[in-house]
């Protein structure tokens, strides 16, 4: 039988789940040097193909209804989400803002800590 809360819980985990897929990568792209970037996105995509065929792997569909696995599994994009409040915005986003000055402090204060200079191609 078909309720409200086995429609709607769902497609709210599948929304967050964006999140992993789309935002992570984005970020990713926007913060890291250029002779790193394509490294730390391939790792990203690898762990999430990784937790996917796992899933897949231990067949937990033949033991558990698959509404009860979404709950389980819903707990990684919330905790995303929940994490992406406390990460600072990307020197890129604010430059787009027009947001200029912080956008300048926001590179120093990634670069000076690590006493190197920002390399961008």
């Amino acid at each position: 039988m078909l309720t409200y809360a086995s429609v709607t819980q769902p497609a709210c985990t599948l929304g967050l789940s964006g999140i992993s897929f789309f935002v992570s990568p984005l970020y990713i792209v926007e913060t890291s040097e250029a002779s790193v970037r394509g490294a730390l996105c391939s790792v990203n995509v690898l762990m999430l193909n990784l937790g996917v065929a796992a899933v897949s792997m231990l067949n937990i569909h033949s033991l558990v209804e698959w509404n009860y696995i979404s709950m389980v599994f819903a707990f990684v994009p919330v905790a995303i989400a929940v994490a992406l409040a406390f990460v600072p915005e990307s020197p890129y986003h604010l430059m787009n803002k027009g947001e200029e000055e912080q956008a300048t402090k926001a590179l120093k204060e990634r670069y000076i800590q690590k006493k190197r200079e920002p390399v961008f191609r």
